[in-house]
């Protein structure tokens, strides 16, 4: 899971790791679209989500990747984002 895609500049370093899937969520649609058009790559599910209220069941994914997303939030968002990248993160 890639929390804050935008472009797509980060999954793009994502995809060179060869995921058998990557789910990559951001809240602008605008984003998404450039992100999409950028990499067209069928092993990449793309999702219109806020890291504040994740869309996803307890523990689905293995690992959560999240770049330049935290610092762009208040605390109060922060602290939620933590709290659900931690509820979406499966066990180790």
């Amino acid at each position: 899971l890639e929390l804050g895609c935008g472009n797509g500049k980060t999954l793009k370093a994502i995809l060179k790791q060869n995921p058998a899937s990557v789910t990559a969520i951001d809240f602008s649609p605008e984003a998404l679209t450039a992100a999409q058009q950028t990499l067209k790559d069928n092993t990449i599910f793309f999702k219109q989500a806020s890291v504040t209220q994740l869309p996803f069941p307890d523990a689905s994914f293995e690992v959560v990747v999240c770049y330049y997303l935290l610092n762009n939030l208040t605390r109060p968002e922060r602290k939620k984002a933590v709290i659900e990248l931690y509820r979406v993160l499966g066990p180790s």
